[in-house]
């Protein structure tokens, strides 16, 4: 287990909610772009945009499944609580479809394109070059081929293209700032789960409290889960004239602590 304590609260701030929060997030399983990396294969990157996942994906999904199901049958807390939770996702083919077939039969999955990977070249992101609104549920069924009818809750998309490419490093912390709010706001009642991506997840350790720490450095393997405390800090009174990259907060979560959870481990 990886375990880090957050940051220091800042100069100046009025903390006006401490609660502690705990949230769930799964990296995604081997997509078609991950298997066509490791082969090289410049074709099978360049062919498809918003690449789902491998045949191996879909083992790793079917794999934390099972186990998810076993430790719930044994009484183990975290697995009862992500089995019962709200599953939350990027709205990218891979990660919507790791929660699909990992939680099968849970209900909506409610897709949130703060948590979208960042698409840092033209033509070397295509698996992060997502898929129009309209079309990102007959995609995941297609993706899917039936294996599950899962419904796609895309209200929180704004427009067709909510992905942006060669997405500026202010833009991505703005953005991740927005994502974690969001996943406080919505463990209020139980843990959430949401399913996201190797770098995203980093830089979101990193820049929001585990400054440092193995998992703001090293990328998580596919289908790895991370156990996450969060405090809904609701940050007051900031002088942030002379930072130009100060962020913008709402609800101003942050992250208290993480674990490795199941056995999971590192890329």
């Amino acid at each position: 287990n990886d375990m880090a304590q957050g940051a220091a609260e800042e100069d100046g701030s009025c903390w006006t909610n401490d609660e502690r929060r705990t949230c769930y997030v799964v990296r995604h399983a081997e997509s078609r772009y991950n298997a066509a990396v490791k082969s090289l294969s410049l074709r099978a990157m360049m062919g498809e945009r918003d690449h789902g996942l491998s045949e191996h994906g879909r083992s790793q999904c079917e794999a934390l499944r099972t186990l998810l199901k076993e430790l719930a049958d044994s009484g183990d807390g975290d697995a009862i609580a992500m089995l019962e939770a709200p599953w939350l996702s990027s709205p990218l083919r891979r990660a919507l479809a790791t929660a699909a077939l990992v939680r099968r039969g849970g209900g909506t999955i409610v897709a949130l394109p703060d948590g979208r990977e960042h698409c840092v070249a033209p033509l070397f992101a295509r698996d992060s070059e997502g898929t129009p609104k309209d079309h990102i549920a007959v995609a995941l069924a297609t993706e899917l081929g039936g294996v599950e009818d899962t419904d796609v809750d895309v209200s929180n998309i704004d427009g067709d293209c909510w992905w942006h490419v060669a997405e500026t490093a202010s833009s991505v912390r703005r953005r991740l700032a927005s994502l974690l709010d969001e996943l406080y706001a919505r463990s209020e009642d139980r843990p959430a789960v949401f399913v996201g991506h190797s770098r995203a997840l980093r830089d979101m350790f990193n820049h929001f409290g585990l400054q440092g720490g193995l998992l703001s450095r090293r990328c998580i393997a596919n289908c790895a889960v991370v156990k996450v405390a969060l405090r809904g800090d609701c940050l007051l009174g900031h002088n942030n004239n002379n930072n130009k990259d100060a962020l913008p907060r709402g609800g101003g979560a942050s992250i208290l602590e993480a674990e490795l959870l199941f056995g999971s481990s590192y890329k």
